[in-house]
């Protein structure tokens, strides 16, 4: 079961395009339109399909925040801790506390590559891709930062 937020419309449309590929491949797949309140709700659940629970849902997360192994968050392998599918891995975890622990740039690269060497074996999460959310503003308003999540301070109309 894959579940799609149809009010969210870039996570709607991976979640319509992930559901043409799986059934292009021969998969069965149920798709559920939800709000993301909804989603976010049903994620959380560790019951099986059946009784309310998912088998594939979609988020997206702003660059700086998968810039590194310690605050990636779909990278954590911690069973209950870790990001909703909730998967355990003792190589993830322990290349992630490594990789912390390490003051040397060439051993940090290598531990990374181990790490998503590691993390694409595992398949916990699969990333699709990167997008950039255009915006647009009116002429008289100032102050807006560009950055990649929309921050609504130091704005003001000329």
């Amino acid at each position: 079961m894959l579940v799609a937020p149809g009010d969210y419309p870039q996570i709607n449309a991976l979640s319509l395009v992930t559901a043409d590929v799986l059934r292009r491949l021969g998969m069965n797949l149920e798709v559920v339109s939800t709000d993301w309140g909804t989603l976010v709700q049903r994620r959380a659940s560790k019951e099986p399909v059946e009784k309310g629970g998912w088998s594939i849902i979609h988020t997206t997360a702003s660059g700086q925040s998968l810039s590194l192994p310690v605050c990636h968050l779909f990278l954590r392998a911690n069973g209950p801790q870790a990001w909703f599918g909730w998967p355990e891995d003792a190589e993830i975890e322990r290349l992630r506390g490594a990789w912390t622990e390490t003051g040397d740039a060439a051993e940090s690269r290598r531990i990374a590559e181990a790490l998503n060497k590691r993390a694409m074996e595992l398949m916990a999460y699969v990333p699709l891709g990167f997008y950039w959310q255009p915006s647009a503003w009116r002429r008289n308003v100032t102050g807006v930062f560009k950055s990649p999540v929309t921050a609504f301070w130091n704005m003001a109309k000329a």
